[in-house]
């Protein structure tokens, strides 16, 4: 199973990628694949999706990056969106699938 990352809507103040977890790849489309440890991660090129982004299932968090150049701390707020293939809309059950890609 292959995790791809494709860069889907970009700002100063948002940026959106949609992650799936997949065995089938568009080979034209991958900008970087990951190699080592990280194998079977791929990096798609930026494709603009302009469509309403629903979601089923919500988690925010925020993180600590450091700037290289020059070693300050910024603070990023990140959200994770979950939606989910078939019909269910039983929340408890979404909940458990979100959990559960973070799974091997």
């Amino acid at each position: 199973m292959l995790l791809t990352f494709t860069p889907i809507s970009r700002s100063k103040e948002l940026n959106i990628a949609r992650i799936n977890r997949t065995i089938d790849i568009d080979g034209d489309q991958v900008l970087f694949a990951a190699g080592g440890p990280y194998s079977g991660i791929l990096i798609n090129k930026y494709a603009p999706s302009p469509e309403e982004l629903n979601y089923h299932v919500s988690c925010n968090f925020s993180l600590w990056l450091r700037n290289n150049k020059t070693g300050e701390l910024q603070q990023e707020l990140r959200t994770l969106r979950f939606l989910f293939d078939g019909d269910s809309n039983d929340e408890s059950v979404n909940h458990q699938k979100a959990m559960n890609f973070f799974l091997l």
